[in-house]
């Protein structure tokens, strides 16, 4: 439990008294404890420096833009303002910090705002949709950031987002249960998309796990992806319904972004989630792949760009959320919103070009 001397010491330590994030924390963090991102004494050099500084830069700015200063006058009411914004800052940070200590093997790509702006957001879905606490969501990516392996994935995610939307708590992993969550990797690998559909029916029945049943379905994708498993369309499909159901467009929006990250850190190799990306996400896989020189993947991004269609990706959202609407109402009911739903059948055309199951939605 964090005392109080330690929260006022974080608040110091990462904020200025109008509540805005301080200049060169990460700077100074890494010239006076270069162990904690992965250096000896006096091997942090001018290139280094270069990237820590616009790091900082990217996420100081992003956090002041986003919070401005704090204007409550109130002591109590101002005091935890702070502390949340400290809280948040110190995430942040600790999240850069493990991907950047991991990423020894690569040249490191500058933080991009963007990425900041993208991660905070997340962090506010997240403790919004499944409450967890700040910091075991941090404790959480630290781990699985550790557990990668793959040093390229910190270059392509280096704020850990990956991780943000598949944290869960173990007492919900555990109530869950390992042999059940076996059965949705082993049928997400076989490509048996009536077996995903079927666990998803089951599972959701269980408000023990409810919140958190999307996550710790995404941190399966995320397994199965890197083993080419063949049914990731079927099982994003049914992530992106329970989300929809459970939280509208906060779970939406957290399905989507999860499989867009998922098919800019696979490439080609799992193409099957390319249909989530937005235009700008897949110009910024084109700029990573670039920066990685990635040749295979770079062009499969570039033929991607040419057939990405805005609209297309909203019918996308309308037909999960038109299935997702039809599973939760009374089975009396379904019937007449099917029939009534005849004459917009054009969203599944595109889902069944991504494996939708059209009936079995």
């Amino acid at each position: 439990m964090t005392t109080t001397s330690e929260v006022v010491s974080k608040v110091d330590n990462f904020l200025c008294k109008r509540g805005l994030a301080k200049a060169g924390t990460i700077v100074t963090a890494a010239q006076e404890s270069p162990e904690v991102y992965g250096y000896a004494f006096g091997e942090i050099d001018t290139d280094v420096l270069a990237v820590l500084r616009n790091d900082d830069a990217a996420i100081r700015e992003a956090f002041n833009l986003r919070h401005g200063p704090v204007e409550l006058t109130d002591p109590a009411a101002r005091a935890a303002e702070l502390s949340a914004r400290a809280e948040l800052f110190e995430v942040l940070v600790r999240l850069h910090r493990v991907a950047h200590r991991l990423n020894q093997g690569l040249e490191r790509r500058p933080l991009a705002s963007s990425e900041v702006v993208t991660a905070m957001a997340t962090l506010a879905r997240l403790r919004f949709t499944c409450h967890l606490p700040l910091e075991e969501i941090a404790l959480y990516c630290e781990r699985k950031a550790i557990e990668d392996g793959e040093t390229v994935l910190h270059t392509i995610d280096p704020l850990q987002i990956r991780h943000i939307l598949t944290a869960h708590r173990r007492i919900s992993r555990e109530r869950l249960g390992e042999d059940v969550i076996a059965a949705l990797k082993t049928a997400t690998i076989s490509g048996n998309a009536e077996k995903i559909r079927a666990w998803f029916k089951t599972e959701r029945s269980r408000p023990s796990v409810n919140a958190e049943l999307g996550q710790i379905a995404r941190s399966v994708l995320a397994e199965a992806a890197r083993v080419n498993a063949t049914g990731l369309a079927a099982l994003a499909q049914e992530i992106a319904i329970h989300e929809i159901a459970q939280f509208s467009e906060l779970g939406w929006e957290s399905a989507r972004a999860f499989f867009s990250l998922s098919a800019q850190m696979f490439a080609a190799k799992q193409s099957a989630l390319d249909v989530y990306m937005t235009r700008d996400e897949i110009q910024e896989a084109i700029v990573t792949r670039e920066w990685l020189g990635d040749t295979a993947a770079l062009q499969h991004f570039k033929t991607r760009l040419g057939l990405a269609q805005a609209n297309k990706l909203e019918e996308l959202r309308r037909a999960m959320a038109s299935a997702a609407e039809r599973r939760s109402q009374p089975a009396a009911s379904v019937a007449s919103v099917v029939v009534a739903q005849t004459a917009h059948r054009r969203p599944h055309f595109l889902l069944r070009a991504i494996g939708w199951n059209a009936h079995a939605a």
